[in-house]
């Protein structure tokens, strides 16, 4: 008697994936990638999955300004604004996927093993920002006028520490005479 040898299903493989790339120094980061499996099912076409849950914030569930989008032909993009991050910070986003093939159903599940995608944006300085100031004081009789405050900087990069310097030259000190009336003389 002779036997027919019968096809079964194979699972397919995804593998881990890691990247990096520099915060962007204007808002938001957009990291895409391509996702990949491999099937020795030949012929067999697979669509991707996000697992649930797992998209993840160094090591903490991403807040909702981090959006994950990963289509079925496994492409992705991981949108989020790490302009905060100083130079020698990272974020690191995290998430699993898996592929399922379209294969026979005998054999091995259709799903494959998840595997994990690793994404490092790396910090960069960001220039600080800082305003004009505009000081008024009345006149001291017969003294010095002084001035004082504080000088303030915005940073996107929020752990920075800053220190001021007075650019030469850039001291503009303007006089208004406001003299009374009946001091006022008309020459002629």
């Amino acid at each position: 008697p002779q036997t027919e040898a019968q096809e079964v299903n194979t699972r397919p493989v995804v593998f881990n994936v890691t990247g990096s790339m520099n915060e962007a120094l204007d808002g938001l980061n957009v990291i895409s990638g391509q996702l990949t499996v491999t099937d020795p099912d030949i012929g067999n076409t697979h669509t991707f999955y996000a697992v649930n849950g797992t998209l993840l914030l160094n090591g903490q569930p991403a807040p909702a300004g981090i959006v994950l989008v990963l289509n079925t032909d496994g492409s992705y993009s991981v949108t989020g604004d790490f302009n905060a991050l100083s130079v020698g910070e990272n974020a690191v986003v995290t998430f699993q996927y898996y592929a399922v093939d379209n294969g026979l159903d005998i054999g091995a599940p259709h799903a494959s093993i998840p595997a994990t995608v690793t994404l490092t944006v790396v910090g960069t300085n960001d220039q600080p920002v800082v305003s004009d100031v505009t000081a008024t004081q009345a006149e001291v009789i017969n003294g010095l006028n002084t001035f004082t405050g504080t000088l303030t900087a915005s940073d996107d990069d929020i752990n920075d520490t800053h220190t001021f310097f007075a650019v030469e030259n850039s001291l503009h000190v303007k006089r208004y005479l406001n003299l009374p009336s009946h001091n006022a003389r008309v020459i002629r």
